[in-house]
């Protein structure tokens, strides 16, 4: 009589090794972005203030300088990290922000549209 193989397959056994380390790697990843949260959304914030106030300044509404523009928009950050600011005006912010971006260009009237709804959301 002849014996059965003991064991799985070579092919197996790789596709199992290989699958374990993917599951590792998912593991890693989620807990460094989890005890990294802070960091990552600090880091998305500014990114996306910083573009916001580039393209402001790019087309200056009138009656505003530069340096109103860099105030509100760190007041908005900061207001971001102490969740002053609720959901609904991100998302009425982040739409405003999309609407005026979707032609590539923010004319001065846009802008001052954007700038207008930033000072809002802090006040």
């Amino acid at each position: 009589m002849t014996e059965g193989k003991k064991g799985m397959s070579k092919g197996c056994l790789i596709g199992l090794i290989i699958l374990g380390v993917i599951a590792v790697l998912i593991i890693v990843t989620g807990i460094v972005c989890y005890i990294y949260r802070d960091e990552l959304i600090d880091m998305g914030i500014s990114k996306i203030t910083d573009s916001v106030a580039t393209e402001i300044k790019a087309n200056l509404p009138d009656g505003v300088t530069e340096e109103e523009v860099d105030e509100v928009l760190t007041k908005f950050r900061q207001s971001i990290k102490e969740g002053k600011i609720d959901q609904a005006e991100m998302q009425a912010l982040s739409l405003t922000f999309k609407d005026a971006t979707e032609d590539k260009k923010i004319d001065k009237d846009e802008a001052q549209q954007l700038f207008e709804q930033i000072k809002k959301a802090i006040e």
